[in-house]
C-alpha cells in the first residue's frame, strides 16, 4: 500500500507532546499522535496501514517531514474536501425536509445559500480538524437543532475520517451568548493550532444586547454560524457575525423555529433524518407551523422539554445530544422519560392553574401572575419556569379562547407569555424592552413578541412585578 501523504492542518497541543494531536489532509482526513514534533503546513508521509489499525487517534512513532506546503496548498487540499462534501449532499433534501410547510419552504427559499456556505464552512473546519464548539438552548427547540447536526456529523464519518472528538457540545441555559462563554471558548481554542479558524455554532440563543460584548470580543479570534429565530433587534451586530441566519431576514418569522433551522443546516450538510424532530420543534416553541394533531411530535417535545431541564433529582445534568439520541432511540427509556414529564407536568399545571392570581386590563384580557414558588416547592426540578409559563399559558388560553397574558416569577427571573391574537395590542418584547430601558432594576431581557423574559435582582421582584402589571393595564 501507497503510504498517507497529506499536510498538517491543525494540532491540538497536550503538555506531553507525545500527546499532541495532528490533523493531516490528504485524499481524506488523517488524525494521529506522533513521536515526530511537527508543525502547521508540514507536508508528511507515514505508514497508510497505521491509520487502518486504529482510526481513532493512533500513535504513529515514525513521521516523515517531506517539506512544507505553502498556505495557498492547503486551503485548495480544505476547499476539495469541503467540495467532496457538499457535492455528496442531496440538493432535494431541504424541500423533503419542509415538505407541507409551504411559508417555511418558501422563506428557506432564501436562506438556501446561506446555509449552503454555513454547512460549507462547518465541513471544512470538521475535516481539517480545526475545533469546532455547538452551543444549544436547554429547550425542546434547541435541543432538536443540535440532535439532528451531532447526527448529520456522524454521517459524515462514513464518506470522510473526521475527528471524533472534534465538536464539542453545550447546553446552553440563558438567552444571550455572554463573556463567560466567550471566555470558555476561547480558552478550549487555545489548545489549538489551525488552518481554518475555528467555530462557535449557535443555536436558537444569542440575539440579544447581552451578546454584544461577546460578539466584539471575539472578532478575530473565531468564527461564528449563528442560527436563531428571536427578532432581531435594531443595532444588533449581524454584520460582526460571519454567518448569521434568521427567518426575520427573509421574510420569516419567529414561526421558523431555531430548531426547524438548524434542522435545515444539518440536512444540507447531510441528509439526517430530521423531520420528527423538526415537527417536535415547532411543537415544542408553539409555532403556528406546528401539527397539534401529531401525537409523536407532542410526545417528542415533550421529552426533550424534560431531558433539557437538567434535573439533579432524574439523572439528566450534563446531557448532549448524543444521549438525548440514544434515549429517543432506545424505546424503554423513551417510554420512561414521556411518563415521568407527562405526570410531573401535569402535578405543576395543576397547582399553577389554582395558584395564579387573575387580573383583567382596560382591553379585556386576561392577565394571570404565578410565584413560581408554589411549583418548585414541589422539589421535583422538572418543569422550569420559563418552559412551565409556556404550558401554563396555553391552558389558560384554551379556557379563556385567546386574549390571555401569564406571568412567571421565580427568584431574579421573569417570564411572560401572549395569544397570538393580542400581538397587535400588546407586544411583550416591546413590553420587557420598555422596561429595561426605564427601570434600573431590569439587568436583562429579551426573547420574542409572543414570549419573553428578563432578569431582576431578586430583592426587588415585586417592585418590578407592580411596574409589569401597571405597563400592561393593571392597577395592582
Amino acid at each position: 500500500m501507497a503510504p498517507f501523504r497529506g499536510i498538517i492542518s491543525a494540532i491540538r497541543a497536550m503538555p506531553d507532546p507525545r500527546d499532541n494531536v495532528y490533523t493531516a489532509m490528504g485524499d481524506k482526513s488523517a488524525h494521529f499522535k506522533s513521536g515526530t514534533l511537527l508543525a502547521l503546513n508540514d507536508v508528511v508521509e507515514f505508514d497508510a496501514d497505521a491509520i487502518g489499525r486504529d482510526s481513532q487517534q493512533p500513535f504513529i512513532e515514525k513521521v516523515s517531514v517531506v517539506c512544507t506546503a505553502s498556505p495557498e496548498d492547503l486551503k485548495s487540499r480544505i476547499d476539495a474536501i469541503s467540495d467532496m462534501i457538499m457535492k455528496a449532499s442531496d440538493s432535494a433534501a431541504l424541500d423533503r425536509l419542509l415538505s407541507g410547510h409551504a411559508e417555511m419552504l418558501s422563506c428557506a427559499a432564501g436562506m438556501r445559500d446561506g446555509l449552503l456556505q454555513c454547512a460549507r464552512a462547518f465541513a471544512g473546519a470538521l475535516a481539517s480538524g480545526a475545533p469546532i464548539i455547538v452551543r444549544f438552548h436547554n429547550d425542546g427547540d434547541g435541543s432538536t437543532g443540535a440532535i439532528a447536526l451531532y447526527r448529520a456529523v456522524n454521517l459524515l464519518q462514513s464518506g470522510i475520517s473526521l475527528n471524533p472528538r472534534g465538536v464539542i457540545w453545550k447546553m446552553q441555559r440563558g438567552i444571550a451568548y455572554d463573556d463567560e462563554s466567550m471566555y470558555d471558548d476561547i480558552l478550549h481554542f487555545n489548545q489549538y493550532a489551525s488552518a481554518v479558524r475555528p467555530i462557535v455554532t449557535i443555536i436558537d440563543f444569542g440575539t440579544s444586547p447581552e451578546s454584544e460584548p461577546a460578539i466584539y470580543g471575539s472578532e478575530g479570534r473565531y468564527d461564528f454560524i449563528w442560527l436563531d429565530h428571536h427578532p432581531p433587534y435594531k443595532g444588533f451586530p449581524a454584520s460582526m457575525i460571519k454567518f448569521y441566519l434568521n427567518p426575520w431576514d427573509f421574510n420569516g418569522n419567529s414561526d421558523f423555529t431555531a430548531g426547524a433551522l438548524a434542522c435545515s443546516f444539518a440536512t444540507v450538510l447531510h441528509e439526517c433524518g430530521a423531520r420528527e424532530l423538526l415537527e417536535a420543534s415547532l411543537v415544542s416553541d408553539y409555532s403556528a407551523y406546528a401539527d397539534y394533531g401529531d401525537r409523536n411530535a407532542q410526545d417528542m417535545a415533550l421529552v426533550l422539554d424534560f431531558l433539557t431541564s437538567g434535573s439533579r433529582a432524574h439523572g439528566l445534568m450534563g446531557m448532549t445530544p448524543k444521549t438525548f439520541s440514544e434515549i429517543l432511540g432506545n424505546q424503554k427509556r423513551y417510554s420512561e422519560a414521556l411518563f415521568s414529564a407527562r405526570n410531573m407536568l401535569d402535578e405543576a399545571l395543576e397547582i399553577g392553574m389554582k395558584s395564579a392570581k387573575r387580573y383583567r386590563n382596560g382591553h379585556g384580557f386576561n392577565i394571570y401572575a404565578l410565584d413560581f414558588g408554589h411549583i418548585a416547592e414541589m422539589g421535583k426540578g422538572y418543569p422550569l419556569p420559563g418552559r412551565f409559563s409556556s404550558r401554563l399559558q396555553w391552558a389558560f388560553e384554551k379556557s379563556n379562547g385567546g386574549r390571555t397574558i401569564t406571568i412567571v416569577h421565580y427568584g431574579n427571573y421573569i417570564s411572560l407569555r401572549e395569544s397570538g391574537d393580542i400581538v397587535a395590542k400588546v407586544k411583550i418584547l416591546d413590553v420587557v424592552n420598555e422596561l429595561k430601558a426605564a427601570c434600573q432594576y431590569v439587568e436583562s431581557g429579551g426573547g420574542h413578541n409572543e414570549a419573553a423574559s428578563m432578569r431582576v435582582p431578586k430583592e426587588h421582584t415585586e417592585y418590578v412585578m407592580k411596574l409589569l402589571l401597571k405597563h400592561l393595564g393593571v392597577d395592582a
